[in-house]
């Protein structure tokens, strides 16, 4: 607003200056609308953008998640495998006690044989 003298400012105001003064109020006031209006434009498609991706993300996360039958086949899985290893580990040590036994029992039938021989002789 101009600077005014205190004289100036108690003057009432004629109806060209009112009118005038009204269309500059309404002109700013439309460009400040205007402005506002494309902040929330721009506002708007950001937050649609970002509600795509997000929901492409969902999708995705949905295609690949394990629900819980298949953790729970996956751990029935792991279960016999682990029951198949204990067995075979059982088996490999009797196996080796079983070698044990059978190699003393060689020696001993080898030092049998080696008196016969030398018995022969």
């Amino acid at each position: 607003m101009d600077e005014m003298t205190q004289a100036e400012a108690s003057m009432p105001a004629t109806r060209g200056e009112l009118h005038a003064t009204m269309n500059a109020f309404r002109s700013e006031m439309k460009t400040l609308g205007d402005r506002l209006d494309a902040k929330i434009d721009r506002a708007q498609h950001s937050l649609a953008v970002e509600i795509v991706k997000t929901q492409s993300d969902v999708a995705a996360i949905k295609a690949t998640m394990s629900t819980k039958d298949d953790v729970r086949n996956i751990m029935a899985a792991i279960e016999t495998f682990a029951g198949k290893a204990e067995r075979y580990d059982r088996t490999a040590v009797f196996h080796g006690h079983s070698l044990t036994d059978l190699e003393v029992q060689v020696k001993d039938h080898e030092g049998r044989i080696k008196k016969l021989e030398s018995g022969r002789s």
